[in-house]
């Protein structure tokens, strides 16, 4: 649907506040858990008698603790413990996390045996509190539970083995396990413990000597990152360091007309385009990359890149971009300023920019740098450039990532950090921040697309909070006469030949990417079926050795990345009140699918077509011109809220959902009714972020990543309010006897419920006549389970969080003014920004 063009009218930000209530989900518990049949007595009798041998090894380890730890430093030790499941069936982890007895479920991994999956998990048992898996046992053979089973028989008779953990228990690597006389990098994830900074300090004193340790550590709320240069076969030899350690995993580190004019040519066109060039204040938002530097002698990012705002993580490096043989910090902070430049070298119009740009290197010259973890190196350039005096508004743009590392949508330490930087919290304020999705394997886009639909989103582009960026493509014009014997790769409109998908992952993870930008095409040649890049199908940026040229092509993930980032920052300057979280919703809110995305799509497959759709493209192309106006027939209203998702019983002591908002839209319910059967189209977008809890624990009910979640639900068209209510908040059903929900119109939404229900940030719409959507004007925003209620242990539970909700509505009548009844409905409670 598209907008009347000659329409710009400022987005409707509502002030007044939502009404809150208790709340309570209506939704219940889990299904059964499937059980492998045994005999009670000899399987538990078999257990007991594997837990001897277990003991037997604590006793040696407490006797060699005692002897080398003070008294004091001991109870956060013990021993680690493998579970092994029988093949086919699950471990119930909830049964083996027992906080209160210090008892701590470190990591689970599943490996397929036979062809069916075969589960284990590692537990950290302090010292003398084997005791619990012994009454467990003891209570499995002599006692029956619920519906005549043996009691404890959920976390105990799907256990084939239980045994002393070795180091090979701890890697959850996807990738195999190293030789352990290789030495080599690694990530290693100590133990939380009760606490965890002497955990971190008695690792590195047992450490030094025999391990390499980076200077830098990540703080999670259960979990310690450091990084190590070690044989594993060092680790497995020393009882305190394996004691320390939850987790190890692999470190790799990243890897990654115009064109063709001479330099004078080009000169040419700079000089010209620099004299049309209107700056902005130094006070305006700034684009952060975080890359391989940037050379800011040339001429195009001088005006715009000052001195002061040129760093690196390590000073020594320098903060130029030395990356060969085609550069990549330059060419993206041309992208990232200001777009392609082919049209605006072409113009004669005056350009006016709203943004400028930092540059903090993060990748060293090629063997100077020493190793350390990438996700301590991006929270210090952060605080790089948040240390200056002058405070900004900026966006973060990260256009590399780690094409070798496959977590299919997993956190991992540099993910989870990124995660743990855009949130916040108390130390610091939310940020704003792009990530590239990662590029397939150049050897293999021949094969496009199939490569790309399982080719997964690369590390750390999961991150939840950041905004993924994948990449499509308009650039589909080869000249026949310059170029006979090749065409170009990718159809107009289409996923660009260089953009991954989260196809491969498991549904739960997010939707990645988030968006797609121009990332240019490839040309195919017919003779031999191999592809290439070529400049007529690349976007046109700035040349990284301005001495020798001044523009040069760019493409692939990384330059839709820039794109991207420079968007976000134009959004900001014009709405510089408005939080990270809402301005994140406005560039999501505002993306769609083209035709050629949509070609092969049926819609009401939600199950197939749609996944295909949003793990591929994810919510389509952003416009900027929808992200900063509305029009007359497409009104948007903004709202941003506090909401406190969970609240402790102080009856009971457990924690508990808390309270659920509704929002009553300012539909202009005369101007929706004149239109009848009209279609019209509403869309919602509720946007958060997340605290991070990373560990490879089986993220399931009790073990989550997210701190919290949100979701939204609408009223439907034939709801009462009241019963809308009731529909969703399970406190509200006791208003009245015998409440039958007339159930959701979750089938009318594009996405749906289940499939939007990921991630931190939810967008949907729903198509529908004008008459149905005039009735459609309550909207619920309620809290999910999080690890902020789970692990209630770290007393996050009682915090607030923002959150940012988008609703939009758009017709196809150009003709009908739904703004100005809008407008007229929310004031004096709202705010209408002139950008």
């Amino acid at each position: 649907m598209a907008e009347k063009k000659a329409d710009k009218l400022p987005h409707i930000v509502v002030t007044a506040k939502p009404d809150s209530h208790r709340y309570r989900s209506t939704k219940g518990g889990g299904g059964s858990f499937k059980l492998k049949l045994k005999e009670t007595k000899p399987h538990g009798e078999s257990l007991r008698k594997q837990l001897e041998a277990i003991k037997q090894d604590e006793a040696r380890l407490q006797k060699k603790t005692e002897a080398l730890l003070p008294a004091a430093q001991r109870s956060d030790f013990g021993i680690t413990i493998e579970v092994e499941s029988d093949e086919g069936f699950e471990l119930r982890l909830e049964g083996l996390d027992y906080g209160t007895s210090g008892i701590e479920l470190l990591s689970t991994r599943t490996v397929k045996v036979k062809g069916q999956d075969k589960s284990y998990a590692t537990v950290h048992v302090p010292f003398g509190k084997l005791k619990y898996f012994y009454r467990l046992v003891d209570e499995y053979i002599t006692r029956k539970g619920k519906d005549d089973k043996a009691k404890n028989a959920d976390t105990l008779q799907n256990i084939h083995a239980i045994r002393t953990a070795t180091v090979a228990a701890l890697w959850t690597d996807t990738k195999a396990l190293p030789d352990l006389e290789d030495e080599l990098w690694f990530e290693i994830w100590l133990r939380a413990g009760k606490d965890g900074s002497q955990i971190l300090e008695q690792f590195k004193h047992e450490a030094h000597g025999r391990i390499i340790l980076s200077k830098g550590a990540l703080l999670f709320p259960e979990r310690t990152v450091v990084l190590a240069r070690c044989k594993l076969s060092a680790i497995s030899h020393s009882d305190l360091l394996l004691d320390s350690i939850a987790e190890i995993r692999a470190f790799t580190e990243t890897a990654e007309v115009f064109v063709r004019m001479p330099r004078s040519e080009q000169s040419d066109w700079a000089q010209d385009f620099l004299k049309r060039l209107k700056l902005p204040d130094a006070d305006c938002p700034h684009v952060c990359l975080l890359d391989t530097g940037v050379n800011r002698d040339h001429q195009l990012l001088s005006p715009v890149l000052g001195q002061d705002d040129v760093h690196a993580y390590d000073q020594d490096w320098g903060a130029h971009d030395h990356h060969h043989p085609h550069g990549h910090g330059t060419p993206m902070a041309g992208l990232a300023i200001y777009g392609d430049l082919t049209e605006l070298l072409l113009s004669t119009s005056e350009v006016s920019l709203e943004h400028r740009l930092e540059s903090v290197k993060i990748l060293p010259p090629v063997g100077s740098n020493d190793r350390e973890l990438y996700g301590y190196i991006t929270e210090s350039a952060a605080k790089i450039v948040e240390a200056k005096p002058i405070k900004r508004k900026r966006v973060f743009s990260l256009p590399i990532t780690a094409p070798d590392v496959q977590h299919y949508g997993r956190p991992s330490s540099w993910s989870a950090e990124i995660d743990r930087i855009v949130f916040g919290g108390e130390e610091s304020e939310a940020r704003l921040m792009v990530i590239s999705a990662g590029n397939t394997k150049l050897d293999l886009r021949a094969q496009y697309p199939n490569n790309n639909l399982t080719e997964s989103i690369q590390e750390p582009a999961q991150a939840w909070n950041a905004i993924t960026v994948g990449a499509y493509t308009e650039k589909s014009y080869l000249d026949p006469e310059v170029y006979p014997d090749v065409r170009p790769l990718a159809p107009k409109g289409a996923l660009s030949p260089a953009s991954t998908t989260s196809l491969i992952w498991n549904p739960g993870w997010p939707i990645k990417p988030d968006v797609v930008c121009e990332g240019g095409n490839m040309a195919l040649n017919t003779a031999t079926s191999t592809a290439d890049y070529n400049d007529a199908l690349d976007l046109l940026t700035t040349h990284w050795k301005p001495a020798e040229r001044l523009l040069a092509g760019a493409s692939d993930t990384s330059a839709a990345t820039s794109i991207a980032a420079r968007m976000l920052a134009i959004i900001t300057a014009r709405y510089p009140s408005l939080w990270p979280e809402t301005i994140r919703g406005l560039l999501i809110h505002s993306a769609d699918w083209n035709d050629e995305m949509l070609k092969d799509v049926n819609l009401a497959k939600k199950s197939t077509d749609v996944r295909t759709l949003i793990r591929t493209y994810g919510y389509g192309i952003p416009s900027l011109e929808r992200a900063i106006w509305s029009a007359s027939n497409s009104v948007c209203l903004i709202s941003e809220s506090v909401i406190q998702p969970y609240i402790k019983d102080e009856k009971h002591g457990n924690i508990k959902l808390n309270e659920m908002h509704l929002h009553n839209i300012p539909w202009p319910r005369d101007a929706l009714q004149s239109l009848g059967e009209e279609e019209v189209e509403l869309r919602v977008t509720l946007s958060y972020f997340i605290e991070p809890n990373p560990g490879e624990r089986g993220y399931g009910k009790k073990f989550r990543y997210a701190s919290h979640g949100l979701r939204f639900e609408v009223k439907t068209a034939t709801e009462a309010p009241d019963d809308f209510r009731r529909r969703i908040n399970k406190l509200a059903q006791g208003e009245v006897e015998d409440f039958q929900s007339s159930g959701s119109d979750s089938s009318d939404w594009i996405i749906g419920a289940n499939q939007r229900g990921v991630g931190s940030l939810h967008s949907d719409i729903w198509k529908g006549t004008a008459a149905d959507l005039a009735e459609k004007n309550v909207l619920a925003v309620f809290p999910v389970n999080g690890w902020w209620r789970e692990r209630a242990k770290h007393g996050h539970w009682e915090q607030t969080v923002r959150y940012a909700l988008l609703i939009s509505i758009r017709s196809r009548a150009a003709e009908i003014d739904l703004y100005s009844p809008v407008a007229n409905l929310v004031t004096p409670e709202a705010t209408v920004i002139e950008t």
